[in-house]
């Protein structure tokens, strides 16, 4: 991810953002509303959750996250049945526990050869640089779904770009492909089954650009005959 840019701050404060959530959700029976975008992406997330298969413990891979897409889950859905890994080294264990099953991984190799029910990316890929480490840990291939969103991405772009970020200082975004994200990052072994559009002013880009989007799209796993 960008090095220059403060991301345990950043972190810090939407882990506090989820404590209060939490406790909104834990003292009423209807979810808590966020605003923009998010209550949009919030509840894909949720629905795809439900994909999963009835497991006693679905396990989820948020990539680069923190504790605040999970705790707007409660009065959504049952989340009794999953369990919510975090990988993100840029980020402060807490002490305080939640509503919801969690562990945060601090480290690139122990995520290696580990597998996951879903792989959620929430506007993390347009912060990386290299994807090679993702193929080396093994775990992509082992997802079943993958789940992207809030995420920039082009259509007809063949090389990425990069651009800063409107809405935060030393903060810049690459621009990636369609194609290259499934030729390269998912390998084609991933078939598209989902795709929505977000404001663009949420986006993060300081102007318009032909043919890119701020995308949410879901893969599932190809079957041996597809």
């Amino acid at each position: 991810m960008n090095s220059s840019f403060d991301w345990f701050k950043y972190n810090r404060e939407r882990n506090k953002e989820a404590i209060k959530i939490n406790l909104h959700n834990k003292r009423s029976n209807i979810n808590f509303f966020e605003k923009g975008h998010y209550n949009h992406i919030r509840d894909i997330y949720a629905l795809t959750l439900l994909l999963l298969k009835n497991n006693k413990n679905n396990t989820i891979l948020d990539f680069g996250g923190n504790l605040i897409v999970h705790a707007n889950l409660i009065n959504k859905i049952n989340i009794n049945k999953f369990f919510f890994y975090i990988f993100n080294p840029f980020i402060t264990a807490i002490k305080k526990k939640l509503s919801f099953r969690f562990k945060f991984i601090f480290k690139e190799k122990n995520l290696k050869n580990k597998k996951f029910d879903l792989l959620y990316f929430g506007s993390t890929l347009q912060y990386m640089n290299d994807f090679d480490l993702l193929h080396k840990l093994k775990f992509i291939e082992k997802s079943n779904y993958i789940l992207i969103t809030h995420t920039p991405i082009s259509f007809n772009l063949k090389n990425k770009f990069i651009v800063k970020q409107n809405n935060q200082k030393n903060l810049f975004q690459n621009i990636y492909s369609y194609k290259f994200i499934n030729d390269k990052i998912l390998k084609n072994k991933f078939k598209l089954i989902f795709k929505s559009v977000n404001d663009h002013k949420y986006s993060g880009l300081m102007k318009k650009y032909k043919s890119v989007y701020s995308m949410n799209m879901l893969f599932k796993k190809k079957s041996r005959v597809e």
